[in-house]
């Protein structure tokens, strides 16, 4: 039975590197090792991309980054190269002095957060005419970006918070008009966010300007730019995923338990067993919501992916006013911690045949984009002439 070589690449210069390598490996071990060949393709801290065996060992990360980086081939993904999906090992050459190359059928990034949630890693993929896994290069920034998938949601007629967006030069040329317009539009309590980050990092519940003050410098080591939003006191947190490419399909839904006022990095991957990540935070699962509210918050869910042109999967989060059961779209993760899968286990798909699903969709993608025509030949570089001469410009 012939396999396809997936590469999975995960790591990368982000805050959540380390919660991308949990997903990696949780991805690695549920894989059907009959169906597909694994690649590790591991992007260090400082940025180098590495392969190597010693990279499906979880163990093998509490080393130090030069030790891993020693321990590993340097590759990288040259998008010049004929042979689709190649890696080229760096500083190798094989038989008649070629560079030694590694096919690869279809790339499955596994990152979490900037250089790879957020569209970037995508770009790399679409350059180099490769399958990959998940939302493509828009859909991935507008899901990173909180300001901006607020704006897209509400125009998809989806209710949203109200908030506040400004970035580090508003705050460094006038920071005191800054807090008049926060105090201005919402009363305490606030969130603060870094606009472009995800598993909670940088994140701040404040009270009082002063709280507010700090936050916004926390914020802004973290990124640009700052959503400011009115915390809803009385909302709890639902999230369901989402699947598919040009057809949709909505999980059950859940309900994180949180151990303070908003669901922190802790709750998410400190609450219980960390190699498990995602899974093993504490939850209630279906979420204790009629099936009514429930087929409302999937029709909303779908609704959002669609919007942002999403493919592959999405963890989408909303806020819930339990006794209304009235709710807002918190935000959408284009690469979900631990690919939800769990929550797709209690919609009756094992985490294996996810996989299955997520590498067809990129596939499907892929077929998709080659019906797409990429150049268009003209005269221009032949002169005048040839222009006025062209069936275009006869009237032919």
């Amino acid at each position: 039975m012939s396999q396809y070589r997936i590469g999975i690449v995960f790591g990368g210069r982000s805050v959540e590197h380390e919660i991308s390598v949990l997903t990696a490996q949780q991805i690695i071990a549920a894989m059907n090792k009959e169906k597909y060949e694994v690649v590790p393709i591991y992007i260090a801290k400082s940025g180098e991309w590495l392969t190597g065996g010693n990279l499906l060992d979880l163990d093998f990360y509490k080393k130090s980054q030069a030790e891993i980086i020693r321990s590993c081939d340097a590759v990288c993904l040259n998008p010049s190269m004929p042979e689709k999906g190649a890696l080229i090992k760096v500083n190798s050459k094989g038989i008649f002095n070629r560079p030694s190359i590694i096919p690869i059928d279809v790339f499955f990034p596994a990152f979490h957060g900037t250089n790879g949630e957020d569209g970037t890693i995508q770009g790399a993929f679409e350059i180099a005419k490769v399958p990959y896994v998940g939302c493509g290069v828009l859909s991935s920034a507008i899901g990173m970006n909180k300001i901006a998938s607020k704006a897209v949601l509400q125009s998809a007629g989806l209710p949203v918070i109200d908030f506040i967006g400004f970035n580090r030069y508003d705050w460094q040329i006038d920071h005191e008009k800054v807090i008049a317009d926060i105090n201005c539009k919402f009363n305490y309590p606030m969130f603060v966010k870094p606009a472009e980050l995800g598993s909670s990092i940088g994140i701040s519940r404040v009270t009082d300007e002063t709280e507010l003050r700090n936050a916004i410098e926390v914020a802004l080591i973290y990124g640009y730019q700052v959503l400011v939003e009115a915390a809803q006191t009385d909302c709890v947190e639902i999230n369901c995923s989402v699947i598919g490419f040009n057809q949709y399909q909505a999980s059950v839904c859940e309900q994180p338990i949180t151990l303070s006022e908003f669901l922190k990095y802790e709750d998410k991957y400190l609450s219980g067993n960390k190699a498990l990540g995602m899974k093993g935070a504490t939850r209630k699962m279906p979420a204790p919501i009629s099936p009514e509210f429930t087929a409302r918050i999937q029709n909303a869910a779908i609704t959002a992916f669609k919007a942002i042109n999403g493919s592959g999967i999405s963890r989408v989060d909303f806020l819930v006013d339990l006794k209304e059961e009235k709710f807002y779209v918190n935000e959408l993760n284009t690469l979900p911690g631990s690919l939800a899968f769990y929550l797709w286990e209690a919609s009756g798909i094992k985490f294996s045949e996810l996989i299955d699903r997520l590498i067809n969709f990129a596939l499907e993608a892929y077929e998709a984009k080659q019906q797409t025509t990429y150049t268009y030949s003209t005269p221009v570089f032949l002169g005048r002439e040839a222009l006025q001469s062209s069936p275009k410009n006869s009237g032919k």
